[in-house]
């Protein structure tokens, strides 16, 4: 199958790598990591050692229609590319998003057909070391649901993943897998930007960790509210988990800072707090974090 991914940095390089095992993939770069990409393929570290040929682009103008669009780009450029991917769909295809954050399926549906839009929620871990090249850190599935439940375009995404030798499984609940996700992303990624400090930290730290937790609490406090079924349930244990299983690695938020780069942490800790005021449900340790980083951001992307 064609496949397009849109946002080929970390976790869209690995995935593009993986995905070009079984299928035609284009890749969408910007800058220094794409003119590499196109002069020397892109290289995987760590997990897998290996160069990847698959030709990479700046723009999907000209480029026709894809069975399957998956869209890894920051939660803050979804609008632009949802708008940039409309018309380069098949009549059968899937666009799907494997994006930190909350809301990202929306904001595709604005744009493409709500049928056609697949969520997909990971904790597979890598980064980006320098230009042209990806450390692949930690392996992990890929869960995939739909804003209607069950539709042919999660199965046509389940199946392009299973093709590639891709973990990936299906949830009729995947509002609640978002939310588990995004309020572990919450505890763990802002207090590694704000310490500078690699994931295992949260777990090895007793004052991080009392501050993890209680991001925890807080967030499952406001999905309770929304009456969101947490998957898992148990998101304190799923953020011990992450951070244990993860914890060489630097998390995005702390490599956007080190950058000088914008953050996730309005998708992320934004759009918790925002539920949570709508709610009028007190979030004092999420909404410490979230000023915090917003703060360093401003100085980083100001340097």
């Amino acid at each position: 199958m064609r496949i397009l991914i849109f946002g080929a940095g970390a976790l869209g390089g690995v995935l593009g790598a993986l995905l070009s095992r079984a299928h035609d993939v284009r890749l969408i770069a910007r800058g220094e990591h794409l003119r590499i990409i196109q002069e020397h393929g892109l290289r995987l570290e760590g997990l897998i050692e290996d160069n990847f040929e698959i030709p990479a682009l700046e723009s999907i103008e000209d480029q026709g229609l894809f069975d399957a669009i998956f869209v890894t780009t920051k939660s803050y450029d979804t609008d632009v590319a949802a708008r940039c991917t409309v018309g380069h769909l098949s009549e059968n295809g899937c666009i799907i998003t494997l994006q930190n954050g909350i809301g990202n399926a929306e904001t595709l549906s604005q744009y493409h057909r709500i049928s056609s839009v697949v969520i997909g929620v990971t904790s597979m871990a890598a980064h980006r070391p320098r230009p042209g090249v990806i450390r692949y850190v930690s392996e992990n599935e890929i869960i995939l649901g739909s804003l209607i439940g069950k539709s042919s375009a999660r199965d046509t995404a389940e199946k392009i993943l299973r093709d590639a030798k891709i973990r990936v499984r299906t949830s009729e609940n995947i509002t609640g897998v978002i939310w588990s996700k995004a309020i572990v992303n919450a505890a763990i990624n802002p207090l590694t930007a704000i310490y500078r400090c690699e994931n295992g930290r949260i777990i090895e730290d007793k004052e991080l960790y009392a501050q993890a937790v209680a991001i925890c609490e807080e967030g499952m406090r406001v999905a309770a509210a929304k009456g969101i079924d947490l998957e898992p349930p148990d998101v304190i244990q799923y953020m011990s988990r992450i951070a244990t299983n993860t914890a060489k690695n630097r998390s995005s938020m702390l490599s956007d800072i080190e950058r000088g780069k914008r953050t996730e942490i309005d998708a992320i800790c934004g759009a918790i707090l925002r539920f949570g005021k709508e709610l009028r449900i007190d979030c004092p340790v999420l909404s410490r974090v979230y000023y915090a980083v917003k703060s360093i951001e401003r100085e980083s992307v100001h340097k």
